[in-house]
């Protein structure tokens, strides 16, 4: 089978195009001829993946924050797959404007949509952003692709409220290496928090940092470890500077997976307060771990985190109560082999085969 898959750009340090590759370098992996076309390349490129890197997007700056960048990724992605013509069975494109594709380029080639989550205007800056993003999000739910891919049962009810074509929608979460987590032992630490993901509004770390602000008057030597760069690093150093958090939360921008692991085992819980959210893969990475997580009470982070089984849910946006539950946090009532168990059905290798098969359906109702 020869698989073309279309992305903003290729990382290992964000969820979904991290996803994305690992799916291309599972079906690679598998005997299959792969291609990723990708507006910017980020981090390494597997061997045995063709990549067609189109250089258009700036590093540090999210697509919708470069309007014209985006044009012209569009305009180039359309020439490239219109020029593929029959030669690929199917094609995958990535969140947002690669999902526009579809639209521009008709074809009789199978196309999969993923979509993993919808942006809040609340949480994007600049007039045209917030005007356009909301249009782009409707425009690639109507997207004429074969399927709609979706990570989780709360981003299939937002499609289906959106869409006014009758594709199929298939749920298939994000997979991790599961085995890769049992090789570390959990050895938590009290009072150790962890965050981890890309520095940007949507993920509330600035909740976390004011619930530390009333930590640190009852417990001083609670720590909170943020792990993760991007465009509001900047912004969150003035809040931790102006609260007088300097040796109580520390940014600790990207590192190793490695270090992020051996953190992830260490820490008493990890807190995970992102919203609007596709699915929440560092949570399903602390639950591999065997360690447990706060998060507020809203889909999907609430289809991961089983009050008193993997974790703990909070209202949304309820700083007293964050903080109330990082001070009275019980590490004794979680069994670490009872959360890694249930994180084993997120292996990648499961994950990898259910795209193989939605592929093969596509192709065989040509």
């Amino acid at each position: 089978m020869k698989i073309a898959y279309f992305t903003n750009y290729i990382t290992y340090h964000t969820g979904g195009p991290r996803f994305l590759m690992q799916i291309a370098e599972g079906m690679a992996q598998r005997g299959h001829e792969v291609a990723v076309i990708t507006g910017a390349t980020y981090d390494r490129t597997p061997p045995n993946i063709k990549v067609v890197d189109l250089r258009i997007y700036r590093g540090g700056l999210l697509p919708y924050m470069q309007p014209l960048n985006v044009i012209r990724y569009l305009r180039k992605a359309t020439s490239i797959l219109r020029d593929m013509g029959d030669h690929y069975d199917v094609v995958h494109t990535d969140s947002h404007f690669p999902n526009l594709l579809p639209l521009l380029s008709p074809n009789k080639t199978p196309k999969v949509c993923s979509i993993y989550h919808f942006e809040s205007p609340d949480v994007i800056t600049g007039v045209a952003p917030r005007v356009g993003l909301p249009l782009v999000q409707l425009a690639e739910t109507n997207s004429t692709c074969t399927a709609i891919h979706v990570l989780s049962r709360s981003v299939k009810r937002q499609v289906e409220r959106l869409r006014l074509l009758r594709n199929p929608i298939y749920v298939i979460p994000p997979g991790i290496y599961a085995e890769k987590y049992r090789k570390y032992t959990r050895r938590p630490e009290e009072g150790l928090y962890l965050m981890v993901g890309r520095l940007e509004p949507r993920k509330h770390y600035d909740h976390a940092i004011a619930a530390f602000r009333i930590v640190k008057e009852v417990k001083p030597n609670y720590r909170l470890l943020i792990v993760g760069d991007g465009p509001q690093r900047a912004e969150l150093e003035k809040l931790i500077k102006r609260l007088g958090l300097e040796r109580t939360v520390h940014l600790l921008g990207r590192i190793t997976e490695e270090e992020k692991l051996d953190l992830m085992s260490r820490a008493a819980a990890l807190i995970h307060l992102g919203y609007p959210e596709g699915f929440g893969i560092a949570i399903l990475e602390a639950i591999a771990m065997g360690t447990p997580v706060i998060t507020y009470d809203i889909p999907p982070l609430n289809e991961l985190a089983i009050p008193d089984v993997t974790g703990i849910v909070i209202p949304k946006d309820d700083v007293m109560t964050l903080a109330k539950t990082i001070l009275e946090f019980d590490l004794q009532k979680y069994n670490e082999s009872r959360l890694r168990n249930l994180a084993q059905r997120f292996d990648i290798e499961n994950i990898i085969k259910q795209f193989e098969k939605l592929y093969y359906k596509l192709i065989e109702k040509i």
